[in-house]
């Protein structure tokens, strides 16, 4: 009988000890931060970080986790105003961007080597001020 990702999550991750460490680690300890994992295609970075997301201490386990599409656009990403909201009721709204959204969550970016070089460093600075 195979497990369910649920009843053993990190048992998939074989060859990522190292990250798969860090990741729970920084699960039970926020003062570590986050946990940057790269490694090269096929080798189970996408497997572990949905695998953590049956561990996060905060969220269920879809909500745990968001995904940083590679078609993102820059509003979507940092966000901005919520033009449905302004136009209905006339008070200006501001909508989170998908790293708001992230913030004490499971971000994972499939393919960043494809995005743009200025949604990357967005993204890195916005990882590097916490």
């Amino acid at each position: 009988m195979i497990p369910h990702m649920h009843e053993q999550p990190f048992s998939v991750a074989m060859g990522l000890e190292q990250a798969s460490l860090a990741v729970r680690l920084s699960m039970v300890d926020d003062s570590l931060g986050g946990v940057l994992i790269r490694g090269t295609r096929g080798t189970g970075k996408s497997t572990l970080a949905s695998a953590a997301r049956f561990l996060h201490p905060v969220h269920e386990p879809e909500a745990a986790f968001v995904r940083i599409p590679l078609g993102v656009t820059e509003e979507n990403l940092i966000g901005g105003l919520d033009l449905h909201e302004i136009l209905e009721s006339g008070r200006m709204k501001r909508r989170p961007g998908l790293l708001e959204q992230a913030d004490g969550r499971i971000l994972l970016i499939d393919d960043i080597n494809l995005m743009s070089d200025r949604l990357v460093d967005m993204i890195l600075d916005c990882a590097a001020s916490g």
